[in-house]
């Protein structure tokens, strides 16, 4: 058999090993937990399906990013027969797949097969990769997208392009973060004429206005806003700060993949191939930075990931090239090297392998939508908090309506009269309006309250007031337990909720309190005394520990009155006076 002929069977053999990967590691360790993210694409997807348009489970229109996601996993069920859940799975592992198979196509166009193999083994040493396939996430059917539409772009024809155009076009309705790669044909500047390239590039950016174009008219239309500004918005109020962490595998790696982007970096001045592919990476740059500043979540570096493993691929073939022309008379010693090259390789991929771990699915969300089912009459409303409450309304989908409880942010000028709770999530607080929680829970229908966690958006510092009837309307049912989580149900007698300031005190954890201080203490005219004031004033209750560090800084304008009937570590905020001992 010829070398060619070798290197072809090789590049094929470590594409079908990615493939046969997947394949075992979903037999193995089966199917992460849902993401609150993909079962609510999901539920749109169902629900575009059955023409309410994209509607999340508390029937809001949902415009931050495009149906077309969601309605592709809802295909799954709707064609299979399968459950929303499976249906989903089978194809999001489908897309995924195909990402993967689509950068090895990739990395064999730009450098040859043996390109291709050492793009699959980078792609099996990248544990990023693989903790996302066993979920719904969204960041690997992108970069499916992303990879067929380097393959289109790799021959400049107007066919091609319209091709690349419309492919780029529908991954930006799977995700906008791709949205820069409507410069990646700057990479063919000065390899053909001007009028050329400037036609090409039309063709290119008409064709994916053609297919994108839409969903700016609905956000536009329906919102007043700007697509993508309107998601960035909702990041940016986040106000998260970054937090990168690499362990030495990472870091090693990383070193790798930067040396690299150095080899097909050096490549590109003479390879129009090569500098699409730095292009694509670089305009993807921005998206992962931004991702890290506000401290987004890993997988947001899925697409610059790929391109990276196709990045090792292509180096390694440019360096085995060099190497092998520098021993063409030493047949051995370039035997020894391929050799060792493939040995490095593959103990890479193993490590990366064997750092993916097991992703586990949470048990409690099947808890609860088992006994909601038998004991929730069909139509009936479940409110939730946001822990577990997309996938609770995914799985119930069609049954029982599973509305959220909405948070809210408080401000520096917010009545906290208005507040049943407030909590503390990334350093900043938000809360349950008492009247949202009685609008809410009042709606006709609603006969059950789920609140789920640990979540910072769960009212954990209410439910011993809740869990004693404390609160009109809301009456302890059950609750569950399970790998560290929990919930408990509610019964809810909408005619009979209320929430108002004599039926139930403002409750927090002592460290949202102490923000809560910190906030209000630095508005123009505030002071840490009358912020104090202002907190005693409403006789809130904290539950939790902390609690020393709250006295310390409420002395001299009240103290913390211990409510041994909610528990040990509870207790009321009172001004200073009788209830603190004093005359």
């Amino acid at each position: 058999m010829s070398r060619a002929a070798t290197a072809v069977l090789v590049g094929i053999g470590f594409a079908v090993a990615l493939v046969l990967v997947a394949i075992a590691r979903l037999m193995l360790f089966g199917w992460a937990g849902v993401a609150p993210d993909d079962a609510r694409y999901v539920f749109i997807g169902l629900s575009t399906f059955d023409g309410n348009g994209p509607i999340t489970p508390s029937g809001n229109l949902f415009l931050l990013r495009s149906p077309v996601y969601g309605v592709a996993l809802a295909a799954g069920s709707v064609f299979t027969g399968n459950g929303p859940i499976e249906g989903a799975r089978i194809v999001a592992v489908i897309l995924t797949v195909a990402g993967l198979l689509a950068a090895v196509g990739v990395g064999w166009v730009l450098a040859g097969p043996i390109a291709a193999a050492g793009t699959a083994l980078a792609l099996l040493a990248m544990p990023l990769i693989w903790r996302l396939l066993p979920t719904l996430r969204i960041d690997l059917p992108q970069a499916a997208g992303l990879g067929a539409m380097l393959l289109a772009l790799h021959r400049p024809t107007v066919r091609r392009w319209a091709l690349a155009g419309a492919l780029f076009g529908l991954t930006i309705l799977v995700k906008e973060t791709i949205l820069l790669i409507a410069l990646a044909p700057l990479a063919f500047a000065g390899t053909m004429p001007r009028a050329r390239l400037a036609q090409l590039w039309s063709v290119f950016l008409v064709a994916a206005a053609v297919v994108a174009g839409w969903w700016w008219v609905v956000v536009w239309v329906k919102s007043g806003e700007i697509f993508p500004l309107n998601a960035v918005g909702v990041i940016e109020r986040r106000d998260v700060g970054a937090d990168i962490r690499l362990d030495p595998f990472g870091v090693g790696l990383l070193g790798l993949v930067g040396a690299a982007w150095a080899v097909v970096a050096g490549g590109a001045r003479r390879d129009p191939g090569l500098r699409l592919l730095v292009v694509a990476a670089a305009c993807l740059l921005p998206p992962a930075a931004y991702a890290t500043l506000n401290g987004l979540s890993s997988r947001n570096y899925a697409g610059l990931a790929v391109l990276s493993a196709i990045a090792i691929g292509v180096a390694a073939a440019m360096v085995a090239t060099w190497a092998l022309s520098r021993t063409s008379a030493r047949p051995r010693l370039r035997v020894g090297a391929l050799g060792l090259a493939a040995v490095v390789g593959i103990a890479g991929a193993t490590a990366g392998q064997v750092r993916v771990g097991d992703p586990g699915e949470p048990p409690l969300p099947g808890q609860l939508v088992d006994w909601l089912r038998v004991q929730t009459p069909p139509g009936d409303h479940v409110v939730m908090t946001f822990r577990y409450d997309e996938i609770v309304a995914l799985d119930l989908y069609g049954a029982v309506a599973v509305p959220s409880l909405a948070a809210v942010r408080v401000d520096d000028d917010a009545p906290l009269s208005g507040f049943l709770w407030i909590g503390l999530r990334d350093q900043q607080l938000f809360g349950y309006t008492r009247s949202r929680w009685e609008a809410t829970l009042r709606r006709p229908g609603t006969s059950h309250l789920v609140l789920a966690g640990p979540h910072p958006l769960t009212p954990a510092e209410l439910m011993p007031t809740l869990d004693r009837g404390g609160l009109p309307g809301v009456v302890r049912a059950t609750s569950f337990e399970a790998d560290g989580d929990w919930a408990t149900i509610y019964r809810v007698d909408g005619a009979a909720v209320r929430a108002s300031p004599t039926d139930a005190a403002l409750h927090l954890s002592p460290a949202a309190a102490i923000a809560w201080l910190d906030m209000a203490g630095s508005v123009p005219g505030g002071t840490a005394a009358s912020a104090s004031g202002q907190l005693a004033a409403t006789g809130a209750i904290v539950v939790g520990p902390g609690a020393e560090s709250l006295a310390i800084r409420l002395v001299g304008v009240a103290c913390l009155v211990p409510l041994t009937d909610l528990g040990s570590d509870a207790a009321r905020i009172a001004p200073i006076g009788a209830a603190c001992g004093g005359g």
